[in-house]
Parts: C-alpha cells; structure tokens; sequence
C-alpha cells in the first residue's frame, strides 16, 4: 500500500516505487529507490522537472541538486566544482532531512555556528551561506516557494591586508629571477609586473606574447578540475574567471627585452619551455622553495599580484586603468581589494608632520 499521499509503493523486490501522475491524466513516470527516503526525493526531484510544484514539503537536498543542475548553464567548471564540494561536504550533510518550508534565518544562524566550532573560516562559511541564500532565491523565483530567508545578515569578515614584500625583499626577489634566468624565473617574473593570476601565468604560451607589439594576450587558465566520468581530478585550460578577465595589456619595456631574450616556439608554455603546462600546484611550490633559498618571507604567489598592483597605485596609475590591467569586472572591486596603504607609505605620510 502507498503511503498517504506521496504514491510511493513497496515492491516485491524489496524497492521502492514513486509516481508521479500526468496532469488529467492516469498517465505516470516512475523512479526507485532503496529506501522510502530514496524514493521520495527521487519523486520529488521528478516533479520539480515535471512542473509540479504544488507541493509544500520539497526537500532541501532536492531544491539544491536542482538549483546545481540550473547553475552548470551558467558558470564556470571551477567554480561549479565549488559549488558542488560545498554542497555534498556540508551543506547537504547538515540540511539532509530538512524540507524547504521549515528552513529559516534561526537554522542557518545554527549551520553558521555549527561550521565556526568545526574551525572553517569565515569566509569559506560565508560563501556557504551565499549558496544556500542563492537556493532559497532560486526556489522563490523558479518555483514560487517563499524565500524566507532573503534578508539573512551574512557573517562579517575580518578584511586583511596582504602580505607582501617590501620594497627590498621585492628588489632581492628581482635580481635572484634575472640572475637564474630559467623558464620558472621568468614566469615569476612575468608574473611580478603583469598581475596575472597564477592560473593564468601557468596557461601562459610564447604564442601569447606579442614581442613586437609589446603586449600579452590573457585568454585562459590551467586549472586541476574533477573529471566526471573518472572520477579523478585533471589539469585543465579553461576559460579565464570572467569575461572581463579575457585581455590583452600592454607589458614595461624592461619585461618585453627579458622576454625577447628568452622566446621559445609559439607552441610551448612558458614556465615549462615544452608542450605540457606547469600546474598551479607545482608553481605554488617552485616559488616556496625560490623564496626558502633567497631568505624571504613566505608570501603565498598570489602576493604578487597585489604587489603588481600595489606598485601601480604607488606610480598613480588611475583605478580604470588598473581595474582592466588586472581583469577585473568593475573598478569596485580593485579599490576594495587594492586600495590600502602599505606601513611603509604610511610611514612616508607621518613623517610630513612637522611642529609648528
């Protein structure tokens, strides 16, 4: 017999049978499930796909695969992959049971307290939250269920400042790349006066370093991504991480000699000098160990890039301008993450007041 309500029958062979009816019609699909519960989500999922939403009691962990479903149209793999790490490690876990309609602002306060005690950051929680606030919207928006949890107040984040080298630590870094003058020395290098994302130095080719016309083209990046039919993880060139970051800049005259001193075939990547690409991963080490050797701090790569654009600031580059050198989406986010002052230049302004 079917439990009240739900179609879902226990067959002969021990499985579970959902149905989910045509409108008008005795007409069925039907799906199967080990377990009750397997079988109700599966029911449910179906009904999303079907239109029927007239139901109150969808399962969170239904809304959120279907939710996931919709965002693989419309984001990049990396950050799908994200989405869906976060999802099937905590998200899912803590809201398995839960249906849509008894979600509110006090269980999500209690999901945030709970991934604070495990010791997440704030910000990997922050961004959790952001998921499970785009679900509740989606469901609001595609399927008419109320949101409410729309004016949930996300975590605050402490915003700190970047280490990075100073400017002797960066005149030291400098000389010992040029003096080594291997391909990993002028990737790093490269990447100290273009800003570019380790990701993107990693994908770099000589064929995307326009000698004559002193500029680089920006048009993609190396990733290590999950395969979906292996199972494993891959290293990947994907797209860059925004339309915006797709571009073509302008390099110093100093980089573009370095560079033309050392330009292989068009067909190799830089850091390598080979038809296989370096992995962020392996740069990522590669630069700990350069930095353990010439005794500098150990800033993570990405230091560089604020340190690009630190420098840039210094040298009054106007925010537009940098804003599109770094590949960001809107000058906002340059002054919001670039815009600070170093102890140093802090220092250089104290030192302007005098007694009267």
């Amino acid at each position: 017999m079917p439990r009240k309500g739900r179609n879902i029958y226990k067959r002969k062979d021990n499985r579970w049978e959902a149905r989910v009816y045509f409108a008008g019609s005795k007409k069925y699909k039907a799906v199967y499930g080990k377990t009750y519960k397997e079988a109700a989500r599966k029911q449910d999922k179906l009904r999303l796909e079907m239109g029927i939403t007239n139901r109150k009691d969808y399962l969170i962990t239904t809304l959120a695969e279907s939710w996931l479903e919709d965002k693989s149209f419309t984001v990049k793999e990396g950050t799908l992959y994200a989405y869906s790490s976060k999802l099937k490690n905590h998200i899912l876990p803590y809201f398995s049971d839960i249906y849509f309609s008894n979600l509110s602002e006090q269980m999500v306060s209690g999901f945030v307290f709970t991934k604070r005690a495990d010791g997440l950051s704030a910000k990997y929680i922050s961004d959790m939250v952001i998921i499970i606030k785009s679900i509740s919207a989606w469901a609001y928006k595609r399927h008419g269920f109320p949101d409410k949890i729309r004016d949930f107040k996300n975590i605050k984040q402490t915003v700190k400042e970047p280490e990075m080298l100073n400017h002797e630590e960066q005149k030291k870094l400098q000389n010992y790349l040029l003096n080594r003058n291997d391909d990993i020395a002028i990737g790093i290098f490269t990447s100290m006066y273009t800003g570019r994302r380790i990701g993107e130095i990693c994908a770099l080719k000589w064929s995307d370093i326009d000698i004559e016309n002193e500029t680089i083209n920006i048009s993609k990046t190396l990733q290590r991504l999950p395969n979906s039919e292996t199972g494993r993880t891959e290293v990947k060139l994907c797209a860059p991480k925004t339309s915006t970051s797709m571009r073509t800049i302008p390099i110093p005259k100093f980089l573009v000699d370095t560079l033309e001193q050392n330009k292989q075939a068009d067909s190799c990547f830089v850091l390598s000098n080979t038809s296989k690409p370096i992995e962020p991963r392996c740069l990522t080490n590669k630069f700990k160990k350069i930095l353990a050797e010439t005794n500098l701090p150990p800033v993570k790569f990405h230091s560089l890039r604020h340190l690009f654009a630190s420098n840039c600031i210094q040298n009054n580059f106007d925010v537009k301008t940098l804003s599109e050198i770094l590949g960001h989406s809107n000058p906002n986010i340059t002054l919001r993450i670039y815009l600070h002052s170093s102890m140093e230049q802090k220092r250089k302004c104290m030192e302007r007041l005098t007694l009267y």
